[in-house]
């Protein structure tokens, strides 16, 4: 047995059990209803079930847990269905996307939902594609190169190793693409705003420029708007900390430091 999960076997094993069994039900829903896929108006369920684990090689004490900064495991199912009771959806060529991820996250000690991808898309014209929902504002030509690289990222997941899937993050937005011989054009509309998830020194350390070394969890909290104020750190000095990490404590600070 791993001595990292003793004293928490119990909990990680009943978590692992949760999401075995909901898997085998899924498997056991589309075999039975195999017969019948052909008047089903979804498509197949996909999906994929996996363990991570990233050790941590070098205990340098300065993270939150120091012998691994990723250990999760993680269900994902998505579907996509199209309506055809409808004459003008079926006419429109509707078809609605779901992604969802169901993680065990040990790090953070937590079970977590994410709805990766909830969205319709339909063509109303034959100049115009609608995508309205959440999922992911981003379109380029892989590799990481992006033709539009202002979606929100999240950071910590690329950089402890999860897939590049997760290192965008999905927005609740629309997607208007419209298509003429000339040109074609693309208009996003985001009503509200996601942020960026930055590195927060509880998974990861790195260099933090106010100590003048390496940094982990007490980064965070050496830089509080309360510590940065009595520390006789300069305005510049914390716009620079607040464009790095944004967040609801550097919106206060800098307001504190006009």
């Amino acid at each position: 047995m791993d001595p990292r999960l003793r004293g928490d076997d119990n909990v990680t094993l009943f978590k692992t059990s949760v999401l075995a069994a909901v898997f085998l039900l899924i498997l056991l829903g589309k075999s039975s209803a195999a017969d019948s896929a052909k008047d089903n108006p979804f498509k197949s369920i996909h999906g994929f079930m996996e363990a991570a684990y990233g050790p941590k090689l070098d205990h340098d004490g300065l993270t939150q847990k120091d012998d691994f900064n990723l250990l999760e495991q993680r269900l994902q199912l998505k579907t996509s269905y199209r309506p055809d009771q409808s004459e003008t959806l079926a006419r429109w060529n509707t078809e609605f996307f779901y992604k969802g991820d169901l993680l065990v996250d040990e790090h953070e000690e937590t079970v977590q939902y994410d709805i990766r991808e909830a969205n319709g898309v339909f063509s109303p014209f034959s100049w115009l594609d609608v995508k309205l929902g959440r999922h992911i504002l981003t379109w380029g030509t892989g590799d990481l190169l992006f033709i539009n690289d202002v979606f929100p990222k999240d950071f910590e997941s690329f950089f402890i190793g999860r897939d590049d899937e997760y290192l965008k993050v999905p927005s609740d937005a629309g997607r208007f693409s419209l298509y003429n011989p000339l040109v074609s054009a693309d208009l996003v509309l985001v009503p509200f705003f996601t942020p960026d998830t930055p590195l927060d020194g509880d998974r990861l350390s790195f260099y933090d420029v106010f100590l003048g070394r390496l940094a982990g969890k007490e980064s965070g909290r050496l830089l509080t708007v309360r510590r940065l104020l009595s520390g006789g750190l300069s305005p510049a000095k914390s716009v620079t900390w607040s464009l790095w990490k944004i967040g609801a404590a550097e919106i206060d600070l800098l307001k504190t430091q006009r």
